[in-house]
């Protein structure tokens, strides 16, 4: 027994066996947003570069403005994508051949369990790479993702898994 199927070996029902255990992945991934963070930023800084030409050099409060809207671009990207990463390095996931259980102890209940039987709806997306997320039941609108996209959501889901597609398969066999 591995240090995942641990984790979840209180959580087991009589007979229970877990099919598959896996963890979201710890890359951090940049979206289309943090490029354009990274742009407006580029522009920012060089239209104060162009617009403060003679009096920039000579004026020190001026000179400590780029380098705060530098550390300020690089912790608005970097410093989100990484808290993202830590929260989720915490969370665990298995299959059993009877439900779906997410063990996330930065949550209030840290364990969730869904009977796989009395799924309503389940879809999933995948990455170039093969990985993705498998989603659980009704998800957000897609103005609620967008706002919320960088957070972990409340509704359950497997997330940044790798071989998301075959984890979804597994899922739909413990369906029959």
């Amino acid at each position: 027994m591995d240090s995942q199927e641990f984790i979840f070996f209180g959580a087991l029902n009589m007979g229970e066996k877990i099919v598959w255990t896996g963890r979201p992945s710890q890359k951090v991934r940049l979206h289309f947003s943090d490029y354009v963070a990274f742009v407006i930023i580029g522009f920012i800084v060089y239209g104060e570069w162009v617009t403060f030409d003679g009096v920039f050099l000579h004026n020190w409060p001026m000179l400590l403005y780029i380098p705060m809207l530098v550390i300020l671009a690089l912790h608005i990207v970097f410093g989100r994508n990484l808290v993202l990463t830590w929260l989720q390095s915490k969370i665990s996931y298995a299959i059993t051949d009877r439900r779906i259980i997410i063990h996330n102890p930065s949550k209030k209940f840290h364990l969730v369990s869904i009977d796989i039987k009395s799924l309503a709806k389940l879809q999933y997306t995948e990455e170039r790479d093969g990985s993705g997320s498998i989603f659980i039941g009704e998800t957000e609108s897609f103005g609620e993702l967008i706002i919320r996209r960088y957070f972990i959501p409340d509704y359950p889901r497997i997330s940044r898994i790798a071989n998301v597609k075959m984890v979804f398969g597994m899922i739909l066999q413990q369906l029959g």
